[in-house]
């Protein structure tokens, strides 16, 4: 840094804590000028240092990185609450999904299909339990149907109340709660990634001062 860059910091940090008294001063002294010549000086700083922020960055840089450091916090907080609702359903999900996890394994054979208004069927079963003949049906309603009359199903029987199953395949069991899992965890990710640029915005602004 050359003497006029120094002086006239020194100056700047002089004028910005009040001091106008001793920048003019240090201007006298170092400059051997006259107070009339230091005083124009010192009002040529004035103008300049109202033109630039305390930090020493032009305000619209100012303005631009609080805008974004403002809309990544916002981001940040809105993509973590979808995160964190995502979560919450994929695991509603996964205890509807699986109500009895401890549940009898068993086969099931396909005595009909149900059908509903749009073309879908879920399989009707017929499964023993205990030495008797018990019916029930899946959750899901397939389109196209997935199962045909006459098919052997894994199942899973409620030792609670028998008269419950669940067809113990992946679509039944885990499809919904890894979805929503899945939406779950691109919107964290999302998050720590708002997180991470604000923090790396702040940190190199902070090292700007």
């Amino acid at each position: 840094m050359n003497f006029e860059q120094q002086l006239k910091e020194e100056a700047i940090r002089l004028i910005r804590s009040g001091h106008r008294d001793q920048a003019k001063v240090l201007f006298q002294s170092r400059l051997q000028i006259t107070s009339e010549e230091a005083d124009k000086l010192i009002e040529a700083l004035v103008s300049e240092t109202r033109k630039i922020s305390p930090t020493g960055l032009p305000d619209r840089v100012i303005n631009v990185t609080g805008c974004i450091s403002a809309f990544l916090l916002i981001f940040s907080f809105l993509f973590g609450l979808i995160a964190l609702a995502f979560t919450i359903v994929a695991g509603v999900f996964y205890f509807m999904s699986n109500p009895f996890q401890n549940g009898a394994v068993a086969t099931g054979k396909v005595i009909s299909l149900e059908w509903n208004d749009t073309g879908g069927a879920v399989p009707v079963l017929q499964y023993e339990w205990e030495g008797q003949l018990k019916e029930a049906k899946g959750t899901v309603y397939y389109t196209p149907p997935q199962y045909e009359v006459g098919e052997q199903i894994p199942i899973l029987i409620n030792p609670v109340n028998p008269d419950e199953i669940i067809l113990n395949n992946y679509t039944e069991r885990y499809e919904f709660t890894v979805l929503f899992g899945a939406v779950g965890a691109v919107f964290l990710i999302f998050t720590i990634i708002f997180v991470y640029v604000r923090r790396k915005i702040k940190v190199s602004f902070d090292n700007s001062n």
